[in-house]
Order: C-alpha cells, then sequence, then structure tokens
C-alpha cells in the first residue's frame, strides 16, 4: 500500500466512527474542506507535517499510521458498532438484530 492509502484508510476509520460529516472533519482537523476530500480518497500530496498534524488529530502514532491494521482489530470496532446500535433497540428487536448480526 502507498502512504496516501494509508492515510486515507485511518481518516475513513475515523470519519466512520465518529460518525461525522467531510465537513465537521475538516473543521475539527482545520483542513480546506477539499484537501480533506483528497486525502479520503488516496489523492493529494501530502507533505511531512500534514501527516503529523493528521497523527496528532487522531491520536495515534506514526507507526500505527502506516501499519495493517489487524483483522482481530477490525472485527472488535465492528463488534463495538454493532453493540452501540443494538443496545438502543427494545428487547425483542435486540434479540432479532443479534440474530441477523450472527447469522
Amino acid at each position: 500500500m502507498l502512504a496516501k492509502d494509508y492515510v486515507s484508510l485511518r481518516l475513513q476509520e475515523y470519519k466512520d466512527n465518529e460518525k461525522i460529516s467531510l465537513e465537521a472533519m475538516a473543521k475539527r482537523f482545520d483542513f480546506p474542506k477539499s484537501s480533506l476530500h483528497e486525502y479520503l480518497k488516496g489523492r493529494g500530496n501530502l507533505r511531512s507535517d500534514t501527516i503529523d498534524l493528521i497523527v496528532e488529530k487522531l491520536g495515534i502514532t506514526v507507526p500505527e499510521m502506516f501499519s495493517e491494521p489487524s483483522l482481530g482489530h477490525r472485527q472488535t470496532v465492528y463488534m463495538l458498532q454493532a453493540a452501540k446500535e443494538l443496545g438502543g433497540l427494545p428487547a425483542e428487536q435486540q434479540q432479532q438484530g443479534i440474530q441477523l448480526f450472527l447469522g
């Protein structure tokens, strides 16, 4: 994977986990919306100071930015997201949701 791809992956994970719009994320990162859109798409020329800023805003290290996410980590993230979503449902719908999730 290219450096741009890793940055794109990390930014998309952040955006998905925070469930925020491109505009809200651009404000958090203090980036122009158009630049952030390019980074999310794996395009644009990333300078080292931009990478440093992204790492800081994501709360990760540079090695974490450019390492493959483990399958176990992804599964954990999905499980936590599912639990959060299912937790807000009435009990009967929770059971149906769990069956669908596990099915």
